[in-house]
Formats: C-alpha cells, sequence, structure tokens
C-alpha cells in the first residue's frame, strides 16, 4: 500500500465487506503514524479514502478513512485563514485596543497585560495549531508540499517560542505593554554638559521587550508565509468538499454497496483496480468497478483454492480480456 500512495494514479481497491479493509487500515494507521510529521514526503490518510456508510464500520482503524468521518473532522477546519488573520491582527494591534479597551472599565483598571496576552494568545494559538494539524494529517498529498511543511513546522515552533517567553518570570506587566505599544516608555530627564536645558530622553528597550518583539514579528511572519503556500479551500460546502476529497486521493476502497460514490470520480482517474477476495466475491458485484473506462490493470487478490462455482459470462470474458 505503501507503494500504491507513491504512483501518480489512482487505484480502485474492491471488497465484498468492511472487515475486509479492516487489516489493512491497520497496517496503513501504523505506516501513516510511524512517518516523520511535517514531511511533504509522508503518507497521509488523506491519500486513501474509504467510500462507505460510516455507521457500519466497527473498527476504529477503518472509520478515520471514511470519507464521511472524514468531513467531520475537516469541515470546521474550513475558517483556518480567517483564523489566521485574527491571530496576525491580535498581535499587530488588536491586542493592544483590547487592553485599552478592557482597563477603560471601573472594575478591570489593575487587569494585568501579560496575562491577557497570555490567555488570548494561548487560546487563539492553540485552535490555529488545531486546525492546521487536522488539515495536514486528513487532506490529500498536493496540500502538503515541502514548502508547507517546513512552513507549518517553522510556525508552530515560532507559536511555541512565544507562548513560552511570556511565561519566563523575568518578562514583566511593564515589557509588555512597552512591547505592544500599551504604554510608552518611561522618559526621563537628563543634563547635556553642553546645553543648559532639560530635555526627554527615551530609556533604551530592556532585552525582554526585544525579544518579545522579534518574537511577535517572527509568528506574524510565519503566519503570512502558511497563509499564501496552504493550497486548502476555505469558502466550500460539504458536497464541494465531498468531491475534492475523492478525486485528489490515491486510493479508494470500496464494497459493491458503496460504489455509487465513484460517479464523483472522473473518468480517466482510476488506472488501476485490486480486488480483495476475489474468489468469493461475484461478478455482478464488481461490475461497477470493472465498466471504469480509465482501468489500465486488474489484480485478482484471493484463495484459488476457495473459488466458487464456476459461471459463464461473456461480458467478463470481454471485459478482462480488454483490460488485463
Amino acid at each position: 500500500m505503501a507503494a500504491l500512495q507513491g504512483l501518480q494514479t489512482k487505484t480502485l481497491v474492491c471488497a465484498s465487506t468492511y472487515s475486509d479493509f479492516s487489516s489493512l487500515c491497520c497496517c496503513l494507521d501504523d505506516l501513516i503514524r510511524k512517518s516523520g510529521r511535517y514531511d511533504g514526503a509522508d503518507p497521509k490518510f488523506g491519500d486513501v479514502v474509504l467510500l462507505c456508510d460510516l455507521l457500519e464500520v466497527k473498527n476504529d482503524n477503518a472509520k478515520q478513512f471514511c470519507l464521511e468521518w472524514r468531513l467531520q473532522e475537516i469541515m470546521p477546519c474550513m475558517v483556518w485563514k480567517s483564523k489566521i488573520d485574527g491571530l496576525i491582527s491580535l498581535l499587530e494591534k488588536e491586542f493592544r485596543e483590547m487592553y485599552t479597551k478592557v482597563t477603560a472599565e471601573a472594575d478591570k483598571k489593575n487587569l494585568s497585560a501579560l496575562a491577557l496576552l497570555k490567555k488570548v494568545f494561548k487560546y487563539k494559538s492553540d485552535v490555529l495549531i488545531k486546525l492546521l494539524d487536522t488539515i495536514w494529517l486528513h487532506s490529500p498529498s498536493d496540500v502538503s508540499s515541502q514548502r508547507v511543511a517546513k512552513g507549518l513546522a517553522a510556525l508552530f515552533d515560532a507559536l511555541a517560542t512565544f507562548n513560552n517567553l511570556l511565561s519566563i518570570e523575568a518578562v514583566t506587566e511593564n515589557d509588555v505593554k512597552i512591547a505592544f505599544e500599551c504604554a510608552s516608555i518611561t522618559s526621563s530627564r537628563v543634563k547635556f554638559s553642553t546645553v543648559k536645558s532639560r530635555n526627554k530622553h527615551r530609556q533604551p528597550m530592556s532585552a525582554n521587550v526585544k525579544e518579545i518583539r522579534r518574537s511577535k514579528d517572527k509568528c506574524v511572519e510565519q503566519l503570512e508565509y502558511v497563509k499564501r503556500v496552504l493550497n486548502f479551500p476555505h469558502t466550500k460546502n460539504v458536497e464541494w468538499m465531498r468531491r475534492y476529497l475523492i478525486e485528489e486521493s490515491k486510493i479508494l476502497l470500496s464494497t459493491p454497496s458503496d460504489a455509487h460514490g465513484l460517479h464523483y470520480v472522473s473518468n480517466d482517474k482510476i488506472r488501476m483496480l485490486i480486488v480483495i477476495g476475489a474468489a468469493q466475491i461475484k461478478e455482478c458485484e464488481v461490475v461497477a468497478a470493472f465498466s471504469l473506462p480509465s482501468i489500465g490493470h486488474i489484480s485478482l487478490i484471493g484463495d484459488d483454492a476457495q473459488l466458487c462455482s464456476p459461471t459463464k459470462s461473456e461480458v467478463s470474458h470481454v471485459i478482462l480480456q480488454a483490460n488485463s
């Protein structure tokens, strides 16, 4: 199956029951979870789609390959771009405005800017990380280029660094206010030897303020980069997403009763057909798969000692002869 995922062509795997896919899905799950995370070359759940009724699948490993289960996971992620915009806005100007507005209330004048920033940033960054992680894991491979992989890894590292920075004891309330321009840097008056007057002189920023600003700018930079390179839809409906997931997958798993889902696939996409348990499966159960005009190779997997009673069919003879 790992070799099939590496092919440029789409493969259809048919079996008579969902249980036939259980061991296959277990192997795929193990393969995917052991692969390097955020590596553009690693196999993904999105490469494999199981066309089935989710309620009839009892195996947990098989469920995560089900199309309907994947839709439930991915559709909430359609807001990923707005979440990125929201986090960028928080770091650039929204936090300053938020703090000014909140502290204007009489009962919140002593609210800590550091505590507020930690709470809001952690919540927003955790939500975004979960969305992007789900997209990466369950979307087709066309989303997971090397640029996206590196961008996500760098973004998650930048967000974690900023979160950790806010938790350092040396970072003070005043550092956060200055870094986000919630308060002006305290000015002092110094006397110059050449001028007999007093002038306001800005104190140099502390190392903590500089580090907060550097880390903040790095987060914004990585957020903008991921927003630019991540080729994942954000304004589509469920029906469009269903078609997209099927069209862009590399391996389709289907039972005869769910073969109707193949109408979402372009006629020229599926090049290889694999039939599991071919010794027991009936000809009528795979006629929909055999009739796909783009099929170039058919592999029948089964025990030839457990063949069903022989039948004769001119239709199967013509189809198999044309596609073997």
